[in-house]
C-alpha cells in the first residue's frame, strides 16, 4: 500500500501508528511511504494526479477537495 505524506501532517502519522499497532498484533502490513511536497505544488503534478482512472475523475467521491 502507498501512503502520500506531508511530514508534519497528523492523518498520515495516525495511520503509521494505526499499522505499527496491527503489525505488532500479527498482521503483515505493508507501508510505502511517498512525500509530497505541498509548496512545490507536487500533488498537481500530472504524475501524481495519473494514479486515479477516468471514472475516478469524472465523479469524485464526496468528501474529495479538487485543486486546480
Amino acid at each position: 500500500m502507498n501512503l502520500y505524506v506531508v511530514p508534519l501532517a497528523p492523518n498520515p502519522t495516525r495511520v503509521r501508528l494505526y499499522v505499527a499497532e496491527k503489525n505488532a498484533a500479527g498482521a503483515e502490513i505493508q507501508v510505502t511511504e511517498i512525500q509530497v511536497n505541498l509548496l512545490k505544488g507536487e500533488q498537481s503534478t500530472a504524475e501524481h494526479l495519473c494514479r486515479w482512472d477516468e471514472s475516478y475523475r469524472a465523479r469524485p467521491a464526496a468528501n474529495a477537495i479538487l485543486v486546480k
